[in-house]
């Protein structure tokens, strides 16, 4: 087994800390975390993969299919977090918890 380095056919989610990355489905959901200029961030973005099983390694392999990110919109937002956890339980993104601190203005 070896590493592949994939480069994504989209913009890229800014660099980040703290978020979540969950797969549903054949998709990655990664949700929130900090960002460089230590922001925390509420967006929740997907990337398109397609999953088979291979019986003889027994090994969970990724096949690209559209190889790109993309921004999601969603209804009633949550609040800006970091540090938080996440699941997914059939076609539903659990967030639980986190952490927000807002900068104080000067």
């Amino acid at each position: 087994m070896e590493w592949d380095l994939i480069k994504p056919t989209s913009r890229m989610p800014s660099p980040r800390i703290f978020a979540s990355l969950q797969e549903n489905n054949g998709k990655f959901y990664l949700f929130s975390g900090m960002t460089r200029n230590q922001d925390s961030s509420n967006e929740l973005f997907s990337y398109d993969i397609g999953m088979y099983y291979s019986a003889l390694f027994n090994i969970l392999s990724l096949l690209l299919e559209k190889n790109a990110w993309k921004l999601l919109a969603t209804e009633n937002p949550l609040t800006p977090r970091s540090s938080h956890t996440s699941n997914s339980y059939e076609n539903s993104l659990i967030i639980i918890g986190g952490y927000y601190e807002m900068k104080s203005a000067k």
